[in-house]
């Protein structure tokens, strides 16, 4: 199974700089079917501390046709590559921090 995740917040959804309308990803995710997410929530922006932000947090698997090659300023990591950047407090920002908590959770 492939699954894909990419980070879309307000501000980077809007960038105008991108070659798609939205960030890479965002609209095989928001068009995807239904019995393709293994995890889809909407949590508070680090447990509230910041007033009415929330993320949505999507885990979604990809058909055998998705296409494996990446922009060049995204990186392909399987859930044990992360485990070693997620031992250093500040190496991932916090929203991919939560990614692999995601995935334990459809264990």
């Amino acid at each position: 199974m492939t699954i894909t995740a990419a980070e879309v917040t307000a501000s980077n959804r809007e960038v105008t700089s991108w070659t798609q309308p939205y960030p890479p990803y965002l609209e095989q995710v928001e068009s995807g079917p239904a019995d393709r997410f293994r995890y889809d929530a909407v949590q508070s922006e680090e447990g509230g501390r910041f007033f009415h932000a929330q993320n949505r947090h999507v885990i979604m698997e990809v058909p055998p046709d998705f296409p494996e090659d990446a922009p060049h300023d995204f990186a392909r990591l399987t859930l044990g590559q992360l485990s070693g950047p997620l031992a250093h407090g500040n190496y991932l920002n916090i929203e991919l921090r939560t990614l692999p908590a995601c995935a334990h959770t459809m264990c």
